[in-house]
């Protein structure tokens, strides 16, 4: 599960209680990305039909859609813990 942008981040860590969390950032956030990504492309799929929405998906359909979400999961991951770090300091200024 790790890639580049992931092993610089736990190589500038000051402890292993931050790699820890940097390993979960990491982890939910390609979870979440992945889970906008695969809700997007199931949305573009809606067709409708005589005035209901139905589902058309082949399997080929399918297999562009995680080809396609895996490709752009892996553009992002250089950008998710720091998102997700971010977001966790502001969260602590929040609350604090």
């Amino acid at each position: 599960m790790e890639n580049i942008s992931l092993t610089n981040e736990l190589a500038r860590a000051k402890d292993n209680a931050e790699r820890v969390l940097l390993r979960h950032y990491y982890k939910y956030g390609s979870v979440l990305v992945g889970l906008g990504l695969l809700q997007e492309a199931k949305r573009r799929k809606l067709i409708t039909e005589d005035g209901c929405d139905s589902i058309k998906r082949t399997e080929d359909q399918l297999g562009d859609d995680l080809s396609t979400i895996s490709r752009l999961s892996g553009g992002m991951a250089t950008v998710i813990v720091p998102v997700v770090r971010n977001l966790a300091a502001t969260a602590a200024k929040l609350v604090s």
